[in-house]
């Protein structure tokens, strides 16, 4: 505001100090550094600054042609004599080169504005008393003047830069925030009206196995396709619920006692966990940061996966936890198994979606598993990979932030 005024006080400051100066320029450098461009006139007569800025505003400078252009690519105060200053207002109209002839007379001082030592525009001054007579106390007011104003207008611009972002930033959150709320209503027709028709064909193929018992084995067959094709549907829909619903929803954090978390999935696989004869070693876990639920969904998929992928020997599970080294206040868990493992090539793919590294008749399920579990610990801001040998193991590390 204070550049592009007329009368204001920094024209006061400029004009009244030194005796000498009756009028300045503020000019500025192009982005693309090949030209000056008139950002503010100051004059004691507020009308005459209007005159010039509305004349000079619209107009561009190459450095090359300006007469201030030097002070621009020296970095350093010059001044313009009269002649000089003569050719360049020429070209202007008359009304605005007379209006610099007279605030100008005999000479102009042309002063770089620089920010951390560099040039970002020039502040020209005019003088009544002839400025080829400068002396050191003015020059080094005027230079100071000139940076002072420098990072003013830099400031104003990280201002103007911060509100603009700022404003994208909200741009962005308000269509995240639309996007998530079509997501959630997805969510619920696809777990009410998607599922209804699956219901209906599970239920209709088994009522018409039990009124027709006579069936010839083929027939059976076709309807026990068509049966479990429709649960595979069924599951899949539930998965991709529970994948969206991770990062659509926005719960509060709190303290998670994984150790409760983790004793309560152990015991939900217990029933498979003593039918195969596997074994799961727990240490000592710490309080986390996090979300309840979806921390327990964390565990069960990764626990699930190393009892579905076990090997020939009965499968042992071992969940540990240290500090993290890349991290300061990050806990990184650690899930290890002895089952029948992947090559490392495909380390980073078993997270995505739908990726599967096995067929559906070796190994059940929908490929969306580790899927929700990256997105779980990403939502809390944490790191998860996986490290594997074929035949050896399988370890899947993940960090979650300490309740500090």
């Amino acid at each position: 505001q204070d550049v592009s005024a007329g009368q204001t006080p920094t024209a006061t400051t400029l004009t009244r100090p030194c005796g000498y100066a009756t009028c300045a320029l503020v000019l500025l450098a192009a982005d693309d550094g090949e030209s000056l461009t008139l950002a503010g006139a100051f004059h004691p007569d507020p009308q005459l600054a209007g005159q010039l800025i509305e004349a000079l505003g619209a107009r561009d400078c190459r450095i090359e042609d300006c007469p201030a252009g030097r002070a621009f690519l020296d970095a350093e105060p010059i001044v313009i004599a009269a002649a000089e200053l003569a050719a360049f207002t020429a070209q202007l109209p008359e009304r605005v080169g007379q209006i610099i002839t007279d605030a100008a007379r005999n000479a102009v001082a042309a002063i770089p504005m620089r920010v951390y030592g560099k040039a970002i525009g020039v502040l020209v001054v005019s003088g009544g008393g002839g400025v080829g007579a400068l002396s050191g106390e003015d020059s080094q007011l005027l230079a100071n003047l000139a940076d002072r104003l420098a990072s003013s207008l830099a400031r104003a611009a990280e201002r103007r830069d911060r509100v603009l972002a700022q404003e994208e930033l909200a741009a962005a959150n308000a269509k995240l925030i639309r996007s998530n709320k079509d997501l959630e209503e997805f969510a619920f027709v696809a777990s009410h009206d998607l599922q209804e028709p699956i219901r209906a064909v599970v239920s209709f193929t088994a009522l018409l196995a039990r009124r027709n018992p006579d069936l010839d084995e083929k027939s059976l067959d076709y309807m026990r396709r068509a049966q479990n094709a429709a649960l595979r549907m069924q599951t899949l829909i539930e998965d991709l619920l529970t994948y969206s619903r991770v990062g659509s929803r926005h719960w509060p954090f709190a303290i998670v006692r994984t150790a409760d978390v983790v004793a309560e999935v152990v015991n939900e696989f217990s029933a498979a966990i003593e039918r195969t004869g596997a074994t799961v070693k727990v240490a000592d876990l710490p309080d986390v940061a996090g979300q309840e639920s979806q921390i327990h969904q964390l565990f069960q998929n990764l626990i699930g996966n190393a009892l579905k992928y076990a090997g020939a020997e009965p499968a042992v599970i071992d969940i540990s936890v240290a500090e993290d080294q890349a991290h300061t206040h990050w806990w990184q868990f650690a899930i290890t198994d002895n089952g029948i493992g992947f090559d490392p090539m495909f380390a980073e793919k078993v997270f995505v979606i739908f990726r599967r590294l096995h067929a559906r008749d070796e190994y059940s399920g929908t490929g969306i598993g580790l899927a929700i579990c990256k997105r779980v610990v990403e939502r809390h801001g944490g790191r998860i990979w996986a490290e594997s040998e074929p035949g050896v193991g399988t370890t899947i590390r993940f960090t979650l932030r300490e309740t500090s």
